[in-house]
Formats: structure tokens, C-alpha cells, sequence
């Protein structure tokens, strides 16, 4: 099986890429920090691309998670980078597309347990 893992530069990308590495997956792992790692390309996933790699999975973990940024930054990190990532998808055959999100986009400062997709975004989301 062959793994297109976007965002391994970060936290939550960084955890899959070790999981996938310690299993042993056939995995490119793209990021927007230059790291030195084999399996590793340093991209701009907010501009349109394309690779040379035919996954059978994507998985999406590419955001911008930051209390700090325009909207702009946002907008071209967040909404911009999963549309140029769904658009490498239908050109490669439409390979399994998991997407993971942080889950500071639901943080409140209180506890939270058991949340599900259904969980309301706390007013005002901090990213």
C-alpha cells in the first residue's frame, strides 16, 4: 500500500509519519519545513502540484494551527491546501482520502470528553 501523508512537518502529521514508519508503510511524506528525512518533500501544498507518486491512501493532516495569522494565512493553509490535495486525488484515480484535523479547532477551556464530529465549535473557534 502506498501513503501520500500530507503535513508530516507538523505535530500531528510528524505522529502518523512515525506510526507509518515504524509499520513499515510505502509512505511520501510532504511538509512545509525543510527536514532531511528519505521519503520526505518539503512543498507548498497551498499552490497547485502534482507528484510523481500514485497513492492508494492520502492522508490529509496539512493546516494552519495557530492562534496567530490573517485570515488570508488561514484561508490559503487550511481551505486552499485540502482543495489542491482533492484535486491530486481526482487526477491520481481518486485513492482513499482520510482527513485529520487537531483538535484544538474545538478547544474551550474546560473538560471535554467523548466529543464526536458532532461536537459544536466553540464560539469564537481559536483558529
Amino acid at each position: 500500500m502506498k501513503v501520500l501523508l500530507t503535513g508530516a512537518s507538523g505535530f500531528v502529521g510528524g505522529a502518523v509519519w512515525r506510526r507509518a514508519r515504524e509499520l513499515n508503510w510505502d509512505v511520501l511524506a510532504l511538509g512545509r519545513r525543510p527536514l532531511s528525512h528519505a521519503g520526505y518533500r518539503s512543498i507548498d501544498l497551498s499552490q497547485p502540484f502534482d507528484l510523481d507518486f500514485q497513492p492508494d491512501v492520502v492522508i490529509h493532516t496539512a493546516a494552519r494551527s495557530s492562534p496567530w495569522g490573517t485570515r488570508r494565512e488561514f484561508k490559503s493553509q487550511c481551505v486552499d491546501t485540502t482543495r489542491h490535495v482533492l484535486d491530486l486525488c481526482a487526477r491520481r484515480g481518486h485513492p482513499h482520502f482520510i482527513h485529520i484535523s487537531t483538535a484544538a479547532v474545538l478547544y474551550r477551556d474546560q473538560p471535554q470528553l467523548a466529543l464526536d464530529e458532532h461536537a459544536p465549535f466553540p464560539p469564537p473557534p481559536p483558529d
